[in-house]
């Protein structure tokens, strides 16, 4: 994280997310790397479709179409994290951690959505792994996501 703290520090960008499936794991990661406070908006919890609704801002008629875990709802998050928070981009995490599957949908599946510049790029993964293990994927995975997107 400290890479891409000092990266967007470096262009003089802000970043918020919106986070289901890791429960705020990446803004925890974020604001323990120095410097985060020059380039963290804030970060919201949406965990169940009631936060994404209320909170996020995600419209009723996309969980009913698509679904909690699904391209759609990601960037919804996305978008509306960044307009939220008025950051210059924003990331969100949606997916299955199990232990079941859930709205049908195999676990492991991620899907994480970037808002910059606008348009919202969405990252489809299968991960596999316990709880834990998918969440911490996620996480570990965002920094290099970002910066690819900032070259």
């Amino acid at each position: 994280m400290h890479d891409l703290v000092k990266l967007l520090e470096k262009k003089n960008l802000t970043i918020s997310s919106c986070e289901s499936i890791t429960g705020g794991a990446f803004s925890e990661a974020l604001v323990k790397t120095e410097g985060a406070s020059k380039v963290f908006r804030g970060g919201l919890i949406a965990y169940s479709a009631h936060s994404k609704v209320h909170l996020a801002r995600v419209q009723l008629t996309t969980l009913q179409s698509f679904g909690a875990v699904s391209v759609e709802t990601a960037i919804e998050m996305a978008q509306n994290a960044k307009n939220l928070f008025d950051s210059d981009m924003a990331i969100s995490f949606t997916g299955n951690a199990g232990p079941e599957n859930y709205e049908n949908k195999p676990l492991g599946l991620v899907y994480i959505a970037l808002a910059y510049n606008n348009k919202c790029l969405v990252y489809e993964y299968q991960l596999s792994g316990n709880r834990k293990q998918i969440i911490n994927k996620c996480v570990k995975l965002t920094p290099e996501l970002i910066k690819e997107n900032l070259k």
